[in-house]
């Protein structure tokens, strides 16, 4: 499922955080979520969003693996062709 995935680091664990993302983000073995987006930050704060593409296990991962340092909430997204697909589908069994 995808998701925009909602970061926010604690300011006083700054440095720990950049420590255990920096082993996190490049990872490549399926671990953690698949991203399919850079990661922004929003006003040059230290929170910010990514897309990413995740399993409920690689979610938690990401979050046992980076807590306290560093908090997350992930949002599922819908392609909305495929929501008016359905849509469609779903009215033409009605009438």
């Amino acid at each position: 499922m995808k998701y925009i995935l909602y970061w926010e680091i604690n300011p006083d664990r700054l440095d720990e955080a950049i420590k255990k993302l920096s082993k996190i983000v490049p990872d490549e073995s399926g671990k953690y979520p698949k991203k399919l987006s850079a990661s922004y930050s929003l006003g040059g704060q230290l929170y910010g969003i990514r897309l990413v593409e995740a399993t409920d296990e690689q979610l938690t991962n990401l979050m046992v693996n980076a807590l306290p340092d560093v908090s997350f909430r992930f949002e599922p997204i819908f392609e909305f062709p495929e929501i008016v697909k359905k849509y469609r589908e779903l009215s033409q069994t009605l009438e």
